[in-house]
């Protein structure tokens, strides 16, 4: 079965980077740049896993409360970063994905993140 991931970054190279990565492996993406696309996207569509940046405009700490509220468990949300993982509040992720990183190693957090 195909899986829906959510990607959300405001830095268009990276995200565009992760969507590609991820298409290739055949995943259903949509990638957004901010907390009302996001809204929108999770009230159209289920997602298996959501990838979140932590620094944007608005903070990626609030946008995983909010999605754990309005989501439950229905799907998994990762933190994406360039802050070390020892400097991140893992409070209420599933996972962490360091950046930079190479096309494997993405790959390999999110199929592990997706069983």
């Amino acid at each position: 079965m195909v899986k829906n991931i959510l990607i959300v970054d405001d830095r268009l190279d990276d995200l565009e980077s992760m969507k590609k990565i991820l298409e290739k492996e055949n995943y259903l993406v949509v990638a957004v740049t901010n907390e009302t696309e996001v809204l929108e996207k999770i009230a159209e569509k289920v997602f298996d896993l959501i990838i979140l940046d932590i620094i944007m405009p608005h903070s990626g700490y609030d946008l995983l409360k909010t999605l754990k509220k309005k989501l439950g468990h229905k799907s998994k949300i990762a933190y994406i970063s360039i802050v070390p993982k020892q400097d991140v509040k893992m409070d209420g992720a599933d996972g962490f994905i360091q950046k930079p990183f190479s096309n494997e190693d993405f790959i390999t957090n999110v199929r592990s993140l997706l069983k």
